[in-house]
Formats: C-alpha cells, sequence, structure tokens
C-alpha cells in the first residue's frame, strides 16, 4: 500500500505505541493482576468484584483491626472489609508494587470517610498478599509507624476504643 508521506509517520507512532501498550500488560505478573483488579474493584466500592478475588478459606491479618486477628474465611473477612472500607467509601491509592510466584508487595495509601472523620487525609501502610490461582489465600496490611498521619489515625481509634470500654463499665444510676 502506497500511502503519502505526510501519513506513514502517524501510523509509525500508533503501531509503536500499540506495541508497548501490548508488551506491558503482557510483562504484569498474575499476582499484580489480582492486585490491580482488587484495587479496581475497591476503589469503584464493589465488594462483590473484590470478594470474587479472595479464596474461601484465606486469611486477613490486620493488627488490632480485625477481630479475631487474623480475620479467616471469606465470610469473616468480607464483613470486615465490608465495615471497613466499602461503608466508608474506602479508597486505595498505589505507590508501588512488586512480585514474585505466589507473593505481591505493594506500598500504598488508604483513604476513607472514616479516616477524614479523624481528621486525617489518609493513612500508609504496606500490604503484603500470598496468590494461588488467581485468588488471594493471604492478606496482611502493616501500618507505616514512620507516617505521622498514620499513627494519628490508629490513636484516633484507641482513643474511641476507650471511650468505649469506659461507657461499658459505668454504672448505672
Amino acid at each position: 500500500m502506497n500511502l503519502p508521506s505526510n501519513f506513514k509517520w502517524p501510523l509509525v507512532l500508533l503501531a509503536a505505541a500499540l506495541v508497548s501498550a501490548c508488551a506491558s500488560s503482557a510483562m504484569q505478573s498474575p499476582e499484580a493482576d489480582a492486585y490491580y483488579r482488587y484495587e479496581k474493584a475497591m476503589n469503584q466500592g464493589d465488594l462483590e468484584g473484590m470478594m470474587a478475588l479472595v479464596a474461601d478459606a484465606a486469611t486477613f491479618n490486620n493488627p488490632g483491626r480485625c477481630k479475631p486477628n487474623p480475620c479467616q474465611g471469606k465470610a469473616i473477612i468480607r464483613a470486615f472489609i465490608k465495615e471497613t472500607a466499602v461503608d466508608v467509601g474506602g479508597r486505595i491509592n498505589t505507590l508501588n508494587v512488586s512480585s514474585t510466584p505466589g507473593t505481591l508487595n505493594a506500598r500504598v495509601e488508604f483513604t476513607s470517610a472514616k479516616v477524614r472523620a479523624a481528621g486525617i487525609d489518609r493513612i500508609l501502610g504496606n500490604e503484603i498478599w500470598k496468590i494461588s490461582d488467581g485468588k488471594i489465600t493471604a492478606f496482611e496490611f502493616d501500618i507505616d509507624r514512620n507516617d505521622k498521619q498514620s499513627m494519628a489515625y490508629i490513636g484516633s481509634l484507641q482513643h474511641a476504643a476507650a471511650q468505649a470500654a469506659a461507657r461499658t463499665v459505668q454504672p448505672k444510676p
């Protein structure tokens, strides 16, 4: 096909962009694929989409938050994610992802209405996932203890828990 020269360069650039896009998506690991599908579902408030990626016997370790810790089993994890992420408009902003076969590590910012109600913009932490056959089998969130906003949020949760405990032990008049 003979094209005028002014059409050839745009076509060459378009072809190069398509090849690059295909190569980068093909290079994404199965672990990263599962992670990004989970992130997208969370950011859309899609609990069913998130839970479709969780194995039936999965564990979720979120020290001090998931009761019992670690949460075990899809039903308990579902209730925890619904309460702490979906019902409060939780959103993930991924800062960094790395993976090896079966494991994914992500550095993330998390925000929600509950986080903002505590006067905090976001919490910062690291996630470690174990993934098998496209399903999350273990999930751990470790808050960044060197981040002032994250620690202020933890302090607000501890304060709220102490107030709730004090209300339950006060004698009734």
